[in-house]
């Protein structure tokens, strides 16, 4: 086995191999944005997938560990180096209720009557159906018990608020929706303050709403903090998560767009196959002269390192 740069300059000299077809493999090494980068900070939540392994998504917010996600069932997978693939109903929540953010943003003495709600992710899918919108990110303890919900309706982003006006499902009629939805990462942004409700879409506004008046007032503090929905209620956000956050403040535009340009990368994988026809069926000086040959990479994939599996 044999690493190097993206054009890996591989050492030859004396490997002996048996076959005319070699393939390589081509690993990247990225991450999602660290914790220390350059977005807006103060978020109660914040999850960007880094543990990589395990049931526990941590939280990196001024939340703390109660705020924890665990994943208890259903088709979640680790993304290597930052982010998590849904495939199928899972139960992903905090393991109590979510009071840290109910009471920040909602029912606490100091609270803040507004929050923001933030992920980026990439759907697996442009026209969901049934159970529609799709959770991505809400507190609520089922489709019709909900505080606050980010989500996938058709081919729209979705966002819902409990106020007076609107009930304990926070829904409204029509639904509010914004932004067109895409199978790439996407940058999605709920915000509320004083009744104004905004979707942003990629660091532009996707859509508003006022019709979300009152306040929170009637938010309740015994709901968990969940992804994808539970497994029960038929609308699960399908793809991939690169970072999903809460805040008790609702970020500007100029904010949301800080964000959206310190991006977030889900690491990527990518193969070729390097054709070798050596007459003497070694790989060694006498058949590329310089004791190396160079691998370079043609494919799509943003590529930061290379594994070559020379194997006999």
């Amino acid at each position: 086995m044999v690493r190097g740069s993206q054009a890996g300059r591989v050492s030859a000299r004396w490997m002996t191999v048996f076959v005319f077809a070699l393939f390589v493999a081509i690993l990247p090494l990225v991450t999602a944005a660290p914790a220390n980068s350059a977005r807006v900070s103060g978020a109660i939540a914040e999850y960007d997938f880094s543990a990589g392994s395990g049931t526990t998504i941590d939280n990196k917010g001024s939340g703390g560990a109660a705020l924890d996600l665990e994943i208890t069932s259903g088709g979640v997978s680790w993304i290597p180096g930052g982010g998590i693939t849904i495939s199928s109903a899972a139960d992903i929540a905090t393991t109590g209720p979510a009071t840290a953010i109910s009471e920040a943003i909602a029912t606490g003495p100091s609270a803040s009557g507004e929050f923001t709600v933030e992920a980026w992710v990439k759907p697996s899918t442009t026209t969901p159906t049934a159970g529609l919108p799709k959770r991505i990110v809400g507190m609520e303890v089922d489709s019709v018990n909900t505080n606050f919900a980010l989500g996938q309706s058709t081919s729209e982003y979705a966002g819902r608020v409990r106020t007076p006006a609107v009930g304990n499902d926070g829904y409204l009629n029509p639904e509010f929706t914004g932004g067109t939805t895409d199978t790439s990462l996407q940058h999605v942004v709920l915000t509320w303050s004083a009744g104004l409700a905004t979707l942003y879409l990629d660091g532009n506004v996707a859509g508003t709403t006022t019709n979300f008046s009152g306040d929170l007032s009637t938010w309740n503090d015994s709901y968990q903090l969940i992804l994808g929905d539970r497994p029960t209620d038929g609308r699960a956000f399908l793809g991939d998560m690169c970072l999903v956050a809460v805040y008790d403040s609702a970020l500007t535009l100029s904010e949301v767009g800080t964000n959206f340009a310190e991006g977030c990368v889900l690491p990527q994988t990518a193969s070729a196959t390097l054709g070798i026809t050596p007459g003497s069926g070694n790989i060694d000086e006498s058949t590329f002269g310089a004791d190396s040959f160079i691998i370079n990479n043609t494919g799509d994939a943003d590529i930061d390192s290379v594994v070559v599996d020379l194997s006999t």
